[in-house]
């Protein structure tokens, strides 16, 4: 995706973050192995949610963008075994939704999970 990655001191509470400027991923290196993991997955979540929907007709507001987001992050540190330390995002929270969108997100999540996965889970 063309970023890079570096682990380093950040201060407040973020696990991690990008420098658009600079087209960096700062993972904080005061959190735990898991976090860091978790962080990254999410800002790589987050990128790849972004890159997926360029050109789509899929207008999400912030709130469903985060949840969109939180559910690949969520979807994709389960299958590699890694603990979460938040509960499973609830579909019920989304705001009033149609089912189009609805829909078209949890392909997005479907997706963007599956390609972050291959480059994580060993070829059987």
């Amino acid at each position: 995706m063309g970023y890079s990655v570096v682990v380093e001191r950040r201060y407040g509470s973020e696990d991690g973050g990008v420098v658009w400027e600079t087209r960096t991923i700062s993972i904080n290196n005061h959190a735990s192995g898991n976090r860091q993991v978790r962080a990254l997955v999410s800002i790589l979540a987050l990128l790849m949610e972004i890159e997926a929907r360029e050109g789509e007709d899929l207008d999400l507001s912030y709130t469903e963008e985060a949840l969109v987001v939180e559910s690949i992050a969520f979807t994709v540190c389960r299958t590699i075994g890694l603990g979460t330390e938040s509960s499973a995002p609830a579909m019920s929270s989304w705001p009033q939704a149609s089912p189009k969108t609805i829909e078209r997100a949890a392909e997005m999540v479907d997706q963007v999970a599956a390609r972050i996965e291959e480059h994580v889970i060993p070829a059987q």
